[in-house]
């Protein structure tokens, strides 16, 4: 988290961190990893029931049908994040 008593110290912090700027962020970061995995999921059931939209050509269609990412939710959660804050 870049603080020196979590740097230091990072196995008595675990979840619990010591400050409530990082209990925040914590927070912060689950949200919106959460909101984004509905929409993978959301996507990615929409992809079942109508097969012709996989060529849609969007950026998370790409990656639900790209074979490194497909299967795992963490890797396409950590490529949207990259590119939403990339872009911002």
């Amino acid at each position: 988290m870049g603080h020196p008593h979590v740097f230091f110290f990072g196995a008595l912090a675990g979840d619990n961190y010591l400050l409530p700027y990082e209990r925040d962020l914590l927070a912060n970061c689950r949200i919106l990893r959460n909101f984004i995995n509905n929409i993978i999921e959301t996507r990615r059931s929409q992809l079942v029931s109508e097969p012709g939209t996989a060529d849609a050509g969007d950026f998370l269609t790409t990656l639900l049908t790209e074979p490194h990412f497909k299967d795992n939710n963490s890797r396409i959660i950590d490529e949207c994040l990259t590119f939403f804050f990339a872009g911002s």
